[in-house]
């Protein structure tokens, strides 16, 4: 699995605003911008307490934010602001994804094998996922990163 390629300005944003999210609680999982008549900038954002994902931190969010990327040039002045989570079916993106989604269910393909588990996290560029067995037990599969060929939150 690789890393999704970030662009120029998905770099800047998030230089200009992980700090500012971090000291909410909340982390940054991606950014997608939407370029044509209306600018679209959506981010998307995690925190362990599903409890924090309200409206009312989310607009603080927003206030937190808006005015860091009012000062980009290239977003201009006329741009619409999405945040939200990630989804409880988000497609992970980056490596970084697993220790951000450590505790949280996954399906993991790799090339010639499918997993379902809760992840823990990776080190060493290895994936360790918790894999419940139909006898109850749990077991620890661990998968090389460079294996993967898609992961899930599940």
């Amino acid at each position: 699995m690789q890393d999704k390629i970030k662009t120029k300005e998905f770099l800047i944003i998030e230089q200009g605003i992980s700090e500012l999210l971090l000291k909410e609680g909340f982390h940054l999982v991606d950014i997608a911008i939407q370029k044509g008549k209306e600018k679209i900038v959506s981010l998307f954002v995690f925190n362990h307490d599903s409890e924090k994902m309200g409206i009312e931190a989310i607009a603080k969010l927003n206030d937190v934010v808006s005015p860091v990327l009012e000062n980009l040039d290239f977003l201009g002045e006329n741009f619409l602001l999405e945040i939200s989570s990630p989804g409880i079916f988000r497609k992970i993106k980056f490596i970084k994804e697993f220790d951000l989604f450590k505790g949280k269910k996954m399906h993991v393909t790799c090339s010639e094998n499918s997993y379902i588990g809760i992840c823990n996290g990776i080190e060493d560029n290895k994936l360790f996922l918790n894999i419940t067995n139909k006898d109850k037990t749990t077991k620890t599969e661990i998968i090389l990163i460079e294996n993967i060929k898609k992961a899930a939150l599940c």
